[in-house]
């Protein structure tokens, strides 16, 4: 039996005709539904928005997301960001 090992990119976003997305470097998904996904990618929470999302593809060893749906918005927020405001407050 051969050994395979699976290729895997840092982050990378790739949307086809608005309503195809492939996701590379997904590491945790907070929630799907059909209105909006929740989830990290590299060191940043994403928000997807939108209309029909349906999730095709959920790989987190290789740290892939595909779905389908209408796309409205994609939203990034800096998890380390966070972290460095909420030291300079307390730290």
């Amino acid at each position: 039996m051969e050994n395979q090992e699976k290729v895997c990119v840092k982050t990378n976003i790739i949307i086809d005709d608005l309503n195809k997305v492939k996701l590379q470097g997904v590491t945790k998904v907070f929630s799907a539904i059909e209105t909006n996904i929740s989830l990290v990618l590299g060191n940043s929470n994403l928000v997807i928005t939108g209309k029909d999302l349906h999730v095709t593809k959920l790989d987190l060893e290789c740290k892939l997301l595909e779905f389908e749906g209408e796309v409205n918005s994609i939203k990034k927020e800096s998890t380390t960001k966070n972290k460095n405001i909420i030291k300079r407050i307390f730290g």
